[in-house]
C-alpha cells in the first residue's frame, strides 16, 4: 500500500534516494526524500524534503520516509474539523480546552518589544481549535490549532505561537506514533532547557559502532562531544556535538530513548545529518540551499553565510559557521564532568510500544504534565496502515528560532532549581545560537 505514495507528478512523496556518501563523510546511511507541495492544494506549505541518517540503510530509509508523511499530515490543517471560539466561548458551552496562559510562549517584555511578531493568546481572543484526547484520562481536551499545524497561517487569526517543531510523529501503529513523539518533546524540552539556562551538564565517556569510531580516529579535524542532558524525565537524553575544525563548521543533534545506547547512536546520526546541511550553508550561493531560496522555498536570507537574524532555525547552523560564536562551545567540548554511558537512567528498549508509552505517561503525570495527543492521519495515508500524530504537553519548553526564545514558560526556571542546579533568578538568559537545527 505505501507505494501508492509514491510518484514523481502526483505521490506525496515524488521521489526517495540514498545519497552518495564522500570518503570525508562518516560511515552512515543517508536518505532524502523529495515531498509534494502541500502548499498547491492546502492553506500551509510543508517541507519540500526530509532526510533520514542511520547506522543501517533500512532505518535511515524509514526514517526518511516517515518525516516526509509527518510533514505532510502536519500541514494540511483543513482535513480536520475546526472551532473558530474564544476559549471563554469553549468554557461556557462546558467545553474543556487548554487555557491561553498555558501556551503564552513569551514574556509580556518580549510581547511588547518593538517588532515581536507574536501576539499574547487572551481568553477573549478569536482561535481556531481542534480536538485532542489526553494521554492521561482519555477526555476530549481542544487544542489550538496553531499548536497543533506546522507552518500553520489563518486569515482570521493573529499569530500567536512560532511553528512547534517536537511532537509530530509517525508510525506503523498507535503507540509507536505517541512514544516518537513523547520522545522528541522531551528531547527539545530537555535542550532548551540546558542552553537557556547555560547548564554545566556532564560529558559522557562513549564510543561509537567500530566502523564511525575508525573513521573518527582517523580524520583528526573530526571532533566529536557528548554531554547528559538531565531533566525530571527519567529517559537518557544526550546531546552530540560534531565539530570540523578543517571546514570550520559545526552541529548538533539531540535524542532521548529508554535505552541510553540507543539515544547516544540517534544524536550522533542527527548530528552528521546538520553537518551536511551546515557544509551546504557554507557553500553560500553556490550551495543547494541557496538553489532554494531562489524558488522562495527558504528565507531569502539563508544563502549568505554571514546572515543569521535568528528568525528561523537554519540560522542556528548558519551563525556557526562564523568562528566568533565557537566560545559557546566549549563547555560541550570540554564539560568539568564525565560519567559513563551506564551511569544513565533508563531501561531496555525491548518493552512493547504500549507498555513503555505508559511508563513516560506515568512520569510526565508525576512531574505535574498533561500530554494530549491529535490524529492527523490524513485518509490517503491511513489506507498504508501508518499512523501520524501530534502531541502537546503544555508547559514542556519547544526548541524555537534563536529570536524567540519561549521565556514564558515556567518550567525553564523551576526545572534547573529541581535538578539542584543554583541559578540567581536574575541571570541573564543564554542568547547565544544553539549549534542546531
Amino acid at each position: 500500500m505505501i507505494r501508492k505514495l509514491f510518484s514523481s507528478k502526483t505521490g506525496i512523496i515524488r521521489q526517495i534516494s540514498a545519497l552518495m556518501r564522500n570518503a570525508d563523510q562518516p560511515p552512515l546511511h543517508y536518505v532524502m526524500t523529495a515531498l509534494c507541495d502541500t502548499g498547491r492544494f492546502g492553506p500551509n506549505r510543508n517541507d519540500f524534503a526530509s532526510t533520514g541518517t542511520a547506522l543501517d540503510g533500512i532505518s535511515a530509509w524509514w526514517a526518511s520516509l516517515g518525516e516526509g508523511i509527518e510533514r505532510y499530515c502536519a500541514a494540511l490543517s483543513d482535513m480536520h474539523p475546526q472551532q473558530k471560539a474564544t476559549f471563554q466561548q469553549l468554557e461556557q458551552a462546558g467545553v474543556r480546552a487548554l487555557p491561553p496562559e498555558k501556551f503564552r510562549l513569551f514574556t509580556d517584555e518580549q510581547y511588547q518589544s518593538p517588532g515581536f511578531v507574536f501576539c499574547r493568546p487572551e481568553r477573549s481572543s478569536v482561535l481556531h481549535w481542534i480536538a485532542g484526547q489526553s494521554l492521561v484520562d482519555h477526555g476530549t481536551c481542544y487544542l489550538p490549532s496553531a499548536m497543533v499545524f506546522n507552518a500553520y497561517r489563518h486569515p482570521d487569526e493573529q499569530l500567536t505561537v512560532p511553528n512547534i517543531h517536537p511532537g509530530v510523529a509517525c508510525g506503523t501503529n498507535l503507540s509507536g506514533a505517541l512514544l516518537a513523539a513523547l520522545y522528541e518533546i522531551i528531547e527539545r524540552d530537555a535542550m532548551m532547557t540546558w542552553w537557556l539556562n547555560a547548564l554545566p551538564m556532564p560529558g559522557i565517556a562513549a564510543s561509537l559502532p567500530e566502523t564511525v569510531q575508525t573513521f573518527i580516529t582517523r580524520n583528526k579535524n573530526i571532533e566529536v562531544s557528548f554531554l547528559w542532558l538531565q531533566t525530571d524525565i527519567q529517559v537518557p537524553v544526550i546531546f552530540c556535538l560534531l565539530v570540523d575544525t578543517n571546514a570550520q563548521v559545526a552541529s548538533g543533534g539531540c535524542a532521548a530513548r529508554f535505552q541510553a545506547e540507543m539515544a547516544l547512536h540517534k544524536a550522533f546520526c542527527e548530528a552528521a545529518q546538520t553537518w551536511l546541511l551546515a557544509l551546504d550553508l557554507k557553500r553560500g550561493r553556490q550551495g543547494n540551499i541557496a538553489h532554494f531560496c531562489r524558488k522562495g522555498l527558504f528565507p531569502p536570507d539563508m544563502d549568505k553565510p554571514t546572515a543569521a537574524p535568528g528568525t528561523h532555525v537554519l540560522h542556528n547552523l548558519q551563525a556557526y559557521l562564523s568562528a566568533e560564536y565557537w566560545d559557546n562551545l566549549y563547555p560541550i567540548r570540554k564539560p568539568k564532568e564525565r560519567v559513563a554511558l551506564a551511569d544513565l537512567p533508563g531501561g531496555p528498549e525491548h518493552r512493547s510500544p504500549e507498555v513503555m508509552l505508559r511508563i513516560i505517561t506515568e512520569m510526565l503525570v508525576q512531574t505535574g504534565l498533561e500530554p494530549v495527543a491529535v490524529n492527523l492521519t490524513t485518509p490517503d495515508i491511513a489506507e498504508t496502515g501508518l499512523w501520524v500524530v501530534r502531541v502537546c504537553v503544555p508547559g514542556m519548553i519547544p526548541n524555537t528560532p534563536t529570536a524567540y526564545p519561549p521565556l514564558g514558560l515556567p518550567r525553564l526556571r523551576t526545572l534547573p532549581a529541581r535538578l539542584g542546579f543554583a541559578r540567581a533568578q536574575a541571570a541573564a538568559w543564554n542568547a547565544a545560537p544553539i549549534p542546531y537545527s
